[in-house]
This record gives C-alpha cells, structure tokens and sequence, in this order.
C-alpha cells in the first residue's frame, strides 16, 4: 500500500527534533593541538637514580633490567664509576632528563656495562671528566643474536680516554648514535675495539648507525670502528684529531660527513665505500684513503699533506674537487672519473676512463710530479690538463706509460708563459707504449725549446689527426710532434700549428722510422722546417 503524503510529512517533522535545535560546534579548542594520551615515560617513567643503590666501585649500581632515568646529577667518589650496569638480565634503559654524570677524583669509567644481555639505550645526559664517558664490555654469547648500544642527545666532554668505547669480545654488535657530541678526549671519540671478534655465519661485523654528530678535539681518532664494521654515517663533522678523522671498515655509507684536521688520515676506511655531499680537508697526510669499490659524488678533497686520495681498484669519481695537491688522486685500475677537477696529479693504472674533467698542476711546487697513467687502455674524452707556473724541472706534464691510449676533445695547456727559453724543455705529453690514438685534441701554450706531444723511441702504432699546436711565444726548437726511432707505422694527419719563429710542428729524429704517413698538415708562415726527418 503507498505511503501517504501525511505520514511522509510527520517523519521527517520527527527527525528534525524539536524547533530550534542545532549540531554542536565544529570549532577546535583554542591553543595548540596536543595528545590527549599519556607517554610510556608518563606511564612508567622507570626508578628514579636517586633510589639506586651505590656499588662497591660505583656511585650506583644497575643489577635489573628495566627503565630508569636521573632525577639529580650523579657525582663520582674517588676511584669510582657514575653509574655501573652489572649482568643485568635484560634491556636497561636510562634517561638522564639533562642532568649530568660527572667524575670525581681519579676517575674511572662514567657509565659502565658489563655483560648486557641484549640491549642498552642512553639519552639525553652530559658526561664530564671521566676515563670512558661510556664504556661497554659485551663478553660473551653466540647465543644472543645482537646486542644493541644505542645513544641519543649525548654529551661527552673532558675524558683521558674514549668518549664512547666497546671493548673486545664475540657477540654481534649494534651501534645507534644520534644527535651527540663528543669534545676533547685522550683516546677517540667512538672506538669499538679492532680485535671484537663478533661474526655472523663466517664475517665477522659490528653495525652502526651513526647521525647528527659533532666530535672534536681526540688525541686519538674521532670514530675509531673496527675491519669487521659497516653501517652508515650521515651529517656528521669530525675536527682536530690526532690521527684518523675516520677508520671504518668495509662497507660504509657515508653522506653529509665533514672532517677537518686529521693528524695523519681524514677518512681511511676498506672495501666498497660511498661518499656523498661531504668535504674532507686539511688533513696531515691524506684526506682520501679507500680500498677497492670507492664511489665519491659531489664532494670535496682539500688541501693535505701529500695527497688527496688513495683508492684501490674499480673506484668511481663524479663531479669531485680535489684541491692543492702535489698529487690529487693516487688510484688502481679500472678508475672512472667524471666532471671532477683535480688541483695535482692524476696516477693510476690501467682502464682508466677520464670524462669532462680538468688536471691542474703547479710547475713551481718543490716537490711537483707529472700525472702518470699507467698500464695502458685509458681513454680521455673533453677533458682538460692545465700547468701553472714555470718549470725548472725537465719533466713532462702528462705521461701516458701504457699501450692503447684514446684520446678525444682534450687540451693541454700551459697557462703562464715561460720567462727564458730552456735548454731541453719538458714535453706536455709523452706516449711511452704502443698504439696512441690521440684525435681533435689540443696542445696550447708552447715555448721555446718543448716538445707539444713526445712518441717515445720503440713505440709504434701511433695516429694523430686533427690535433692544435699553438705557442705564440715558441722558439728555436720547438717541436709539435716528436717521433723518436718510432717503429712501425705512424698517422700524422689534418693537424694545424701555430709556432713561429723556427719552430717545427714534426721532427722524427733518429733511426728507425718505419711507415711515416704525414699528411694535410698546415702551419703558420714561416721558415721551411714544417717536417724534419734526419
């Protein structure tokens, strides 16, 4: 039967309630949004400190697991611990609320952990004046999967030892710091001790997790972990160390990191290391020193003291600054490099794939040396390699030591012009092995009495076409291309110099010369010497 219009009208007269009636107000509270749930701190802050009793070495003594946080500062009594963790039994877990750990006479250890079973987690304290800030001795356990450390908004200071140790023992570790600082110690700001012999199925391995870190002033190293190590490292500056600004070991992530005024090494660290966005400058020796498997993007190598990198073999640069440097880079086989610009020599050994990059050298360092590429099959393509200053040294700016060489779209050139001519003037690029295929490349600023491209006596194989030689200044007995006793045949084509006075853009000298093919080869006007053959 249908519903009649009435009846329609009634119900919806009903669910409209009484006249006048409104929805509550859909307006937030004034002030800000806050949770309306507790805390598991507020749930269960832990025991107070102040209630833990002191140990016989210790100014309090930790034998439970559970939660505890510092209601006061703890201050240690002569020969003692602030606070000791003994064989717990379990995870303990401290909050220091910002108060202090501080040592009294003849300190020893801040916070010290002995055989924790799983886990230890400090946050939020100061720790002032003790021999470890922290010290965790994990002992013993296959039988444990991991043990964790992890640290948070910590502050260690004035320590004669370690701000953060871990000492040797078999069980897996796992190491978390966050947003802490470690300033002046004697030993190093994170050291797990090299001889940990922790291992996972057959590799041994502590990890770690280390960001927003600030460490300085360390006699020692700022982080100190061991080869059985890995993990990564993010927005972390190390200053002022006595010797290592980092050693690491295999396997490291690395981003955001800056090191300064490393004693000996800034970062020196074992296999298949990554670096990104991060500066390492001014360290004593090396600022670089990486094992096989380096990958270093968009970061900066500053002034050192010999060096800037060592990398091992299959090493990977990309759009990298190396500055100041007798030597900028000192690599195995296999390096590709990329947009990068290198203030120092380039050596390496074979497979090297050079891409848009420029090599700067200083001939007036006391200690200058030549880039050498070695072992062969390098190939150069848009690249640049610039000498400053005035050489006093009969040394080649470039040497290419290997077989295979290719060379593309590439100058070499010498940016200050030389005040005398000198009596045997160095060569800007010397080919010592076989089969040179240098092509639409440059060499630019030529002077009196230097070799523009040197093909050594014995080699042979050789193509040159389509090549510059330009030195507005160059003098008796400059040479374009030398081709000493060069066995074999030899391409010299489409090239165009510009050498004045009785330069020669090819001279092949001695004995030997097999297969000479020399041809559309230009010059500027002047004396009848364009081609010299003995």
């Amino acid at each position: 039967m249908p519903i009649r219009r009435p009846v329609i009208a009634a119900l919806a007269f009903a669910l409209a309630g009484p006249a006048g009636a409104s929805a509550g107000t859909l307006a937030p509270p004034a002030g800000p949004v806050a949770p309306t749930m507790r805390t598991l701190e507020q749930i269960n802050p832990g025991v107070p400190i102040s209630q833990v009793a002191p140990g016989p070495d210790s100014a309090h003594l930790i034998t439970q697991a559970g939660r505890y946080y510092l209601d006061q500062d703890v201050v240690g009594g002569m020969l003692q611990n602030g606070i000791r963790i003994d064989n717990p039994g379990g995870p303990v877990v401290i909050d220091g609320n910002g108060f202090s750990v501080i040592a009294g006479p003849d300190p020893l250890d801040g916070i010290r952990c002995d055989l924790p079973t799983d886990a230890v987690r400090l946050s939020n304290m100061f720790i002032k004046g003790w021999s470890n800030g922290i010290l965790v001795d994990p002992g013993n356990g296959q039988d444990v999967v991991r043990f964790e450390i992890v640290l948070e908004k910590i502050r260690v200071t004035s320590v004669s030892i370690d701000g953060i140790g871990v000492a040797s023992g078999d069980r897996p570790i796992e190491l978390l710091v966050s947003d802490s600082s470690f300033d002046g110690g004697g030993g190093s700001a994170i050291h797990v001790n090299p001889e940990l012999t922790a291992t996972q199925g057959a590799v041994p391995y502590v990890r770690y997790k280390l960001e927003r870190c600030f460490v300085k002033s360390w006699s020692t190293s700022g982080i100190d972990l061991p080869p059985s190590s890995g993990g990564t490292i993010e927005r972390t500056i190390v200053e002022d160390t006595g010797f290592f600004g980092m050693r690491l070991g295999d396997d490291a992530r690395l981003d955001e990191i800056q090191i300064f005024n490393a004693g000996t090494m800034g970062l020196s660290a074992g296999l298949y290391i990554a670096v990104t966005n991060s500066v390492i400058e001014l360290s004593g020796n090396t600022n670089f020193l990486l094992g096989d498997g380096a990958w270093i993007e968009n970061s900066v190598s500053g002034s050192a003291g010999v060096q800037g990198m060592i990398l091992g073999n299959h090493s990977h640069l990309a759009n990298v600054l190396v500055e100041n440097n007798d030597r900028a880079v000192l690599a195995g086989r296999d390096l590709v490099a990329r947009e990068s610009v290198l203030f120092g020599a380039l050596e390496t050994g074979s497979y090297l794939n050079l891409k848009n990059s420029v090599v700067v050298v200083d001939l007036d360092s006391p200690t200058y040396r030549p880039s050498r590429l070695l072992d062969g099959l390098h190939t150069i393509s848009g690249c640049e390699f610039d000498a400053h200053g005035n050489s006093s040294a009969n040394l080649p700016f470039v040497r290419i030591e290997g077989p295979d060489a290719r060379i593309r779209d590439t100058k070499f050139l010498a940016a200050d012009p030389q005040p005398t001519p000198l009596a045997f003037g160095p060569e800007f690029v010397r080919f010592e092995g076989d089969r040179v295929d240098c092509q639409d490349s440059g060499v630019y600023g030529l002077w009196s009495a230097c070799i523009g491209i040197d093909l050594l006596a014995g080699t042979k194989g050789h193509i040159v076409r389509n090549c510059m030689f330009v030195g507005d200044d160059a003098g008796t007995d400059t040479i374009g291309i030398e081709a000493t006793a060069v066995d074999g045949k030899l391409i010299v084509g489409n090239n165009f110099t510009q050498l004045g006075g009785f330069a020669m853009p090819v001279q092949f000298s001695g004995t030997g010369i097999v297969g000479a093919i020399v041809t559309s080869l230009s010059s500027n006007p002047g004396p009848d010497r364009n081609l010299h053959v003995p």
